[in-house]
C-alpha cells in the first residue's frame, strides 16, 4: 500500500510511501529471506514507479503493457525498514510527477489515499530447502508499479506474489537451464487416462484438492516443470493405494515415466553442482550392506550408472559407511568434490543392498595396472587384492609378477644344470595363479612348477614340477598382453617351427658316447628354443601393428572430439554473448579444461550468463511481485500498503 506523505508547494510532485516487501513465506510458497531482501535495497534507488491507467474506470489497471513511469525512488534515504506485527518490512519513499500525470493522484483521492502496489524484481537465484520449498535468496529490483487489481488473499495479512507472464517465461528458462536435454513433456497418454479419469468425476467421488490440481496440470499442460516433477514422485513414494487420487496422478505409466525423469534430474544435478555442499548427504534411508561372495553379482558393469550409484549412496542415511565399501580410492575432503575424489568403485545397489559386482572388480584390477605410476596405487591395490581373494578372484598372494620373477631367477640361478655349466632352469616365461612355466634345460621340456607367494616369501616346489606347454592364441578383446615382453626376455636363444616339436630320438652306442649324447640333445633344446624365438618375434610384428592401428584410431578419435568440443564451445559463446563481456567470456572458454566435461562447463557459463543478465534492462527478463492488503489492513487509516 501506499500512503501520501507530502504534497510539494510548488505542486510538481508528491511523496509516496511505499510497503514494498516482507520477509517470510507467501501463497506461493516462495519465501525471501531478510537478509536477501537488505541486500537488494540498493537496487532500488533510481528505479522507475511505473502505472497503467484506465481512462474509463479512472482506477490503476494490473501490469500491462501500456505502462509508463510516473515517479522515481531518489536516494538510499528513501529506503528503509520498518517492523509491523512482528514482520520486518522494506520500505520505499518515491516521488510522483503529478504535474505531468494528475490522474494519478485523483485515482489516490478517490481510494482514500491508498492503492496495491507490485515490485518488479529480476530473480537471481533460488534454493530449496530439506521440504522442497524454494526460497528466493538473491534479486534486484527494476521498478515498483502502482496496481489496481485485489489478487484473492486470506485475512492472515500473508503477502501474496504476482508473476507476470513474460516473468514466467523467464523463470522457465532458468529452471530449465540446468536440465537442458531432458524431455518434460506429459505423454500423450498419460494426459488422455488423466482426461478420461476427471470426466468420470461425479458427487459421490472421493479424491483429494491436491490431487485434482495435479491432473488439472496434467492435462492442461504439454510440458510439466522440475518442482512437478518432485511433487510427483514424492506422491508415489508415499502412496500406495491404487486408489481415485492416484489414477488422478496418472497412475502406474506417470509413475514410471516421472521416476526416470527424476533419474536424469539427479544426473544433471550433480553434474552442475557437483555436490558443492553436503546439504544433500545422509537425507535419504538407509541402504544394506551384504558384502559376502554369495550375493555378488555377474551382470554387465557398463549398464551401471556410476553417477546414479554415487547419488544414491550419497543420500543415504548411512553414506560415509557406504562409500567405504564401494570406493577402494578415497581421498581426503572428497564430499567436497566426490566425482573427483572418489575412485574405483567396486558395487552396485540391487533390491536397495550394496553388493559387490564382479565385472567391477576386473574393471578396477585392469585400470589399475595402467596406472601403476598414481599416488593411489599402493592403498588401492591392497584393498582389491583383499577382495578379489574373499571373493575368489584370485588366490592368496602379496607379490606382483615382477617381484616374483625376480625371486623365481634367484632361485633358479642356485641350480646347476646337468652339466653343470648353467642354471637348470630359465627365467618364468610366465605366471598363473597356482604355478610358474619355465623350461628345464635338463630335458627340454616347459614345466609347471606350483608356488607360493605369502606375506612377500616366494618358495616353489620343484618336486612337483611336470611337464607342461605354453599355448598360442589371440588376444581377446581388450585383454592385455601379460606375459609376451616376459617371455621375449627369458627365452635368450628363440624358436620358429611348430609349436610342438618332437626331440630326434638319440640312440646311445656305448658309454664313450655319452658326450655325444649329451650335445645332440642340447643342440635339440637350442634347436627348439630357436623355432619358438622365431615365432615370437613373428607375434611381436603383429603386435606392433596392432599398436599403430590402435594409435591411428585413438588419435582420429580425439581429434573428432576436440572438433565436436570446439563446436560446442563456439555455439555456448554466441548463445551468451547476448549477455556477458567478451572478456568474461574468454576467461570461460580458457576454463573448459578445468570441468569433467563439456556439458558441465556449458551448465556452470550459462549459469554466470544469468547472472549478468540481471545487468541488462529488458522487458522479457521482469519478475513482477504483486503485495496485496488484507481486510485487517484495509481498516488501518495510518499504514496502507
Amino acid at each position: 500500500m501506499t500512503e501520501v506523505l507530502k504534497q510539494a508547494n510548488d505542486e510538481q510532485y508528491s511523496k509516496l510511501r511505499m510497503w514494498v516487501v516482507s520477509e517470510g513465506n507467501n501463497q506461493h510458497d516462495m519465501p525471501i529471506p531478510w537478509n536477501a531482501i537488505v541486500n537488494a535495497e540498493s537496487s532500488a534507488i533510481g528505479k522507475p514507479i511505473l502505472c497503467a491507467y484506465n481512462p474509463l474506470s479512472d482506477k490503476f489497471m494490473g501490469h500491462d503493457p501500456t505502462e509508463i513511469p510516473v515517479g522515481v525512488v531518489l536516494s538510499k534515504n528513501d529506503v528503509h525498514e520498518e517492523e509491523k506485527d512482528g514482520k520486518k518490512w522494506l520500505v520505499i519513499d518515491c516521488y510522483i510527477w503529478k504535474l505531468y500525470f494528475p490522474e494519478i493522484m485523483d485515482v489516490f483521492k478517490k481510494q482514500n489515499g491508498k492503492s496495491n502496489v507490485s515490485m518488479e524484481i529480476i530473480v537471481l537465484d533460488t534454493k530449496k530447502d530439506e521440504n522442497d520449498v524454494e526460497s528466493i535468496t538473491s534479486f534486484v529490483f527494476k521498478g515498483i508499479t502502482l496496481i489496481g487489481v485485489t489478487p484473492a488473499i486470506n485475512n492472515s495479512g500473508a503477502t501474496i506474489l504476482k508473476f507476470s507472464e513474460l516473468v514466467n517465461k523467464l523463470d522457465d528458462v532458468v529452471k530449465f537451464a540446468k536440465y537442458d536435454g531432458i524431455d518434460f513433456n506429459i505423454p500423450v497418454e498419460v494426459k488422455a487416462y488423466v482426461k478420461d479419469k476427471i470426466n468420470t468425476l461425479n458427487d459421490d467421488s472421493i479424491y483429494s484438492k491436491r490431487a485434482l490440481n495435479m491432473a488439472n496440470h496434467i492435462i492442461k499442460n504439454d510440458k510439466t516443470t522440475p518442482e512437478k516433477i518432485n511433487e510427483m514422485v514424492g506422491f508415489f513414494k508415499n502412496h500406495q493405494d491404487k486408489d481415485l487420487n492416484y489414477n488422478l496422478y496418472g497412475a502406474d505409466s506417470m509413475k514410471q515415466w516421472c521416476i526416470d525423469v527424476k533419474k536424469y534430474m539427479d544426473q544433471k544435478e550433480d553434474g552442475v553442482h557437483a555436490y558443492s555442499s553436503n546439504n544433500d548427504y545422509g537425507t535419504g534411508e538407509n541402504i544394506k550392506i551384504d558384502l559376502s561372495k554369495d550375493s555378488m553379482s555377474n551382470i554387465d558393469w557398463g549398464s551401471i550408472d556410476k553417477t546414479v550409484l554415487r547419488n544414491d549412496i550419497l543420500r543415504a542415511k548411512n553414506y560415509k559407511e557406504l562409500v567405504k565399501a564401494c570406493y577402494l580410492q578415497i581421498e581426503d575432503k572428497w564430499e567436497e568434490k566426490p566425482s573427483k575424489l572418489l575412485g574405483y568403485p567396486v558395487c552396485q545397489i540391487n533390491n536397495n543392498t550394496l553388493i559387490y559386482n564382479k565385472n567391477a572388480i576386473i574393471s578396477a584390477r585392469k585400470y589399475l595396472n595402467e596406472n601403476k605410476k598414481e599416488s593411489y596405487y599402493k592403498q588401492v591395490n591392497n584393498k582389491l587384492n583383499k577382495i578379489e581373494i574373499k571373493l575368489g578372484l584370485r588366490r592368496e598372494n602379496n607379490m606382483n609378477k615382477e617381484e616374483m620373477m625376480a625371486e623365481f631367477a634367484k632361485i633358479s640361478a642356485s641350480m646347476k644344470n646337468a652339466k653343470g655349466d648353467g642354471p637348470k632352469y630359465s627365467n618364468p616365461l610366465k605366471f598363473d595363479e597356482t604355478d610358474v612355466y619355465a623350461v628345464n634345460y635338463d630335458n627340454g621340456n616347459i614345466e609347471s612348477i606350483p608356488y607360493s607367494a605369502k606375506e612377500d616369501k616366494f618358495s616353489v616346489d620343484f618336486a612337483k614340477a611336470k611337464k607342461a606347454k605354453v599355448s598360442l592364441g589371440n588376444f581377446s578383446d581388450g585383454e592385455e598382453d601379460d606375459d609376451f615382453e616376459a617371455i621375449k626376455k627369458n627365452v635368450k636363444t628363440p624358436v620358429k617351427g611348430k609349436p610342438e616339436t618332437k626331440e630326434p630320438e638319440v640312440k646311445k652306442t656305448d658309454e664313450g658316447d655319452e658326450k655325444k649324447v649329451e650335445d645332440k640333445k642340447f643342440s635339440a633344446i637350442e634347436t627348439k628354443l630357436e623355432e619358438m624365438a622365431k615365432n615370437f618375434s613373428a607375434i611381436e610384428d603383429i603386435n606392433k601393428k596392432l599398436q599403430a592401428a590402435n594409435k591411428e584410431l585413438k588419435d582420429f578419435k580425439e581429434a573428432t572430439v576436440k572438433a565436436e568440443t570446439a563446436k560446442e564451445i563456439k555455439f555456448t559463446e554466441q548463445e551468451v554473448s547476448k549477455y556477458m563481456p567478451q572478456d568474461e567470456i574468454a576467461k570461460w572458454t580458457k576454463s573448459v579444461d578445468k570441468y569433467n566435461s563439456i556439458d558441465e562447463w556449458k551448465n556452470a557459463i550459462r549459469a554466470e550468463a544469468f547472472k549478468f543478465s540481471a545487468k541488462i534492462i529488458d522487458e522479457n527478463k521482469d519478475t513482477r511481485i504483486a503485495l496485496p492488503f488484507s481486510k485487517n489492513e484495509e481498516s488501518d487509516s495510518e499504514i496502507i500498503w
